[in-house]
């Protein structure tokens, strides 16, 4: 049935074993390790023109634009780069928490906000408290990645 293949997907997704490498994965597609040397060490490299924001298709002549549309449609676009900085692992044990229930949702988010926020400032004695920089969006760092595409 449809929910059993949700729940059994939701179990896989929510495991111990996807939980301790998923901050790898978030690296490689969307932080630190897709563009520039990290990229490179991570035998993470694509073709130039694949990266988010490399090539400017308005203006282009036809043929041109036509070619990089079809190799957009066929091997697709790597993301923008939204962490400089390594992501963090997944709290051990996560996994086997109980989803929230919807009443308990706003209080959740107001704690992750209020973490976030905390995370981006840091304390009031003007010392941070790790990961001010990371997440902010944008992306940077990196090296400059490749062809001119680095953000």
């Amino acid at each position: 049935s449809p929910h059993e293949f949700a729940s059994k997907c939701r179990q896989a997704l929510e495991s111990e074993a996807v939980s301790a490498a998923l901050h790898k994965w978030v690296d490689l597609i969307f932080g630190h390790k897709q563009r520039g040397a990290a990229a490179v060490g991570a035998d993470n490299v694509f073709c130039p023109s694949a990266y988010e924001g490399a090539v400017e298709l308005e203006g282009l002549p036809p043929d041109d634009r036509r070619v990089l549309e079809l190799q957009i449609n066929e091997f697709g676009q790597i993301p923008l780069q939204l962490f400089a900085a390594p992501h963090p692992r997944r709290l051990p044990g996560a996994a086997s928490r109980p989803l929230l229930r919807e009443e308990e949702l706003p209080a959740a988010i107001a704690v992750a906000a209020a973490a976030a926020v905390s995370a981006e400032w840091g304390d009031r004695d003007g010392v941070e408290s790790g990961g001010a920089g990371a997440g902010s969006g944008g992306g940077g760092g990196g090296g400059g990645g490749w062809g001119g595409a680095g953000h």
